[in-house]
């Protein structure tokens, strides 16, 4: 690319799906219990959206408060062709947002690393974006050592929390910048592999984004 357009790091936040909290967590799970392991489980929606505009500095969205007017704001920038968003695991965090657009272009860094990074072939340790076993998508932290030589701190207990608290709390504001600013960090480091081209071929698909529908809010 000649003239590649300017990239934001695009990252969402959610309560995790089968969260409780105290006296509710206990009671609920002696219901579980009673039912089938196959039961549904609602899908909670993004809480909170991440745009980093650089290494140095994020935006940090309150989804469940925002009006119309930021969330058209938001649906302007996915479908700006003149913006690249860098996301990891992008599909999941559009499946569950509830802008309606086409987000491109995207350089998704879940799917494109391991095109030049072949150790990444071999580690997938996930079940989704954020680690915990299944032989899946290799986590956040393990792609940013493995493409920038540099070790992230990644709190379970902070990507784990409630999102949908308010207000959130100084952990979780700098776990979801952070989570953001590091995709542009990566993107930086990648732009001198050889193996470059291959990466930005990934950009070619643009991503749907639906408003959401059925879930937990």
């Amino acid at each position: 690319m000649a003239h590649p357009p300017a990239a934001v790091g695009i990252d969402s936040e959610w309560r995790p799906d089968d969260f409780e909290a105290g006296e509710a967590a206990e009671a609920a799970s002696h219901t579980r219990a009673s039912h089938s392991p196959h039961a549904h489980v609602a899908k909670s929606r993004c809480a909170v959206l991440q745009v980093a505009v650089s290494e140095d500095e994020c935006y940090v969205v309150d989804l469940m408060h925002a009006s119309r007017h930021s969330l058209e704001a938001i649906a302007r920038l996915f479908a700006d062709r003149g913006v690249l968003k860098v996301g990891y695991g992008l599909a999941e965090d559009a499946d569950r947002l509830g802008v309606a657009c086409e987000m491109r272009p995207v350089l998704d860094l879940q799917r494109a690393l391991p095109l030049v990074l072949p150790p990444l072939n071999k580690r997938g340790e996930t079940g989704g974006k954020g680690g915990g076993g299944g032989g899946g998508p290799v986590p956040l932290r393990t792609a940013v050592a493995e493409a920038t030589r540099v070790a992230v701190d990644k709190s379970k207990r902070v990507q784990a929390s409630d999102w949908e608290a308010r207000p959130l709390s100084r952990q979780q504001m700098e776990y979801a910048a952070a989570d953001a600013a590091v995709l542009l960090h990566m993107h930086a480091a990648l732009r001198g592999h050889e193996a470059i081209a291959r990466v930005f071929e990934c950009e070619s698909e643009p991503v749907v984004v639906g408003k959401a529908r059925g879930y937990a809010w």
